[in-house]
């Protein structure tokens, strides 16, 4: 006899456990093991030989964060067998069958949906199961069978759970495939493991002044700029007339403009050393020893070449060498940094050779530097190229360590 009273009951206990959702005591823990006693019901597929019956059963799970967890299980199932019987006389009403079912499955749980004491989740795995009857002629039958499903986990405490699962168990006899629905309840043991922390975000303070921005009534604050607790400047802060944030007493350069970084000592920061203040320094990374203007950037009519000796070639020939391309490098960053600074590119060599090979092979390396700096990105129109050959040297070509000085590549601001 068919056994569908346990099918209603497991639907009305499902729908039981959403309708009496109350107050979050718990929720499912990293770490975990998990120890589930079930009852249920095993429905089989119609073309198996036994009716449809009550299963009882033991899980044991281990969760390897807050989602995922794996879990073996072990279900013997009371289902009479209802296939061919034996013509002996004794065994007409010997139909008394068994089947036991073994189960590896892995399990996904959907935190953070529900509210944190209601846990459904997905599962799915593989394992055997096997049939057995006491009716005469009728052998034991192992099968392998794959399972899916869902469930859900109510937690009445912080380690016990109420847990409701149903799935679609698959057994595969040979070559035939039979469909059977495995549902059950139980009581989830959950021992150890350790709750998700809270996720804590910092409050923002996007102008960096100290005070956050869902307190600051000034979010655009300038760096450096000393401000009240509201986030705004201090029109008069005391013993600070510049309100650079150093007092009076130790400020050497008490008339800071404000919105100026400042060092220790009150002082407009300067990066570069140019003598020009970073706040008001168009050209922020000028070399050590240039010459700038008001801006902080290289006059054209003022500044001497730059001068780079390390750039390599290879003999004889416009091709640069790879040791060349972090010194090139310095020089594209130069560039990009000071965006107002137009370039001549400058090829000179030393006396070896005559003048027209020398010439030649000058402008033909300042070329060469010219075109790899367009490729790292600076514009082509703020570099032009020319060589010098020997005609301006800046050390006598009487001996091989003068001629290596004379052998150089220069960079000449230009208006």
């Amino acid at each position: 006899m068919k056994n569908r009273c346990m099918s209603k009951a497991a639907i009305m206990a499902i729908i039981a456990l959403f309708v009496c959702a109350s107050a979050a005591l718990a929720e499912n823990r990293a770490g975990a093991i998990n120890v589930t006693p079930w009852v249920g019901g095993y429905n089989l597929d119609g073309d198996l030989p036994y009716d449809n019956g009550w299963t009882a059963g033991l899980s044991l799970g281990y969760n390897f964060t807050e989602k995922w967890g794996t879990e073996l299980s072990i279900n013997y199932a009371d289902c009479d067998y209802d296939g061919p019987v034996s013509l002996q006389p004794m065994d007409f009403n010997n139909d008394q069958g068994r089947i036991y079912m073994y189960r590896l499955d892995l399990l996904y749980h959907l935190t953070g949906i529900l509210p944190d004491m209601v846990v459904p989740y997905l599962a799915a795995g593989a394992g055997m199961e096997t049939f057995d009857s006491d009716q005469s002629g009728v052998d034991s039958d192992n099968d392998f069978i794959l399972n899916y499903g869902a469930g859900l986990k109510f937690f009445v405490t912080r380690n016990v759970a109420l847990r409701a699962d149903v799935r679609h168990v698959m057994d595969f006899d040979g070559g035939d495939t039979y469909n059977n629905l495995l549902y059950a309840l139980g009581l989830n043991f959950e021992l150890g493991g350790k709750a998700a922390e809270p996720e804590v975000v910092e409050p923002l303070d996007s102008d960096g002044d100290g005070v956050t921005d869902d307190m600051d009534r000034c979010p655009d604050t300038p760096a450096g700029t000393v401000v009240d607790e509201w986030g705004c400047p201090k029109k008069s802060a005391p013993g600070d007339a510049d309100g650079d944030g150093v007092t009076d007493d130790r400020d050497k350069c008490p008339n800071t403009p404000a919105g100026c970084a400042v060092d220790k000592d009150g002082c407009p920061v300067d990066t570069d050393g140019d003598g020009v203040a970073d706040c008001f320094d168009k050209c922020p990374n000028t070399p050590k020893g240039v010459t700038v203007d008001k801006n902080g950037c290289p006059p054209a009519a003022e500044q001497g070449a730059i001068i780079f000796r390390n750039i390599q070639f290879d003999l004889g020939k416009a091709t640069l060498k790879e040791e060349s391309y972090p010194i090139l490098d310095e020089v594209t960053d130069y560039m990009k940094t000071n965006a107002g600074v137009k370039m001549e590119v400058q090829g000179h060599t030393c006396n070896l050779g005559s003048k027209a090979l020398n010439d030649r092979l000058s402008d033909q390396r300042a070329n060469a530097v010219r075109s790899y700096l367009v490729k790292q990105g600076v514009a082509g129109d703020r570099l032009t190229a020319k060589g010098y050959g020997f005609s301006q040297p800046v050390a006598p070509n009487d001996s091989e360590a003068n001629r290596a000085k004379n052998r150089r590549v220069e960079f000449k601001p230009i208006q």
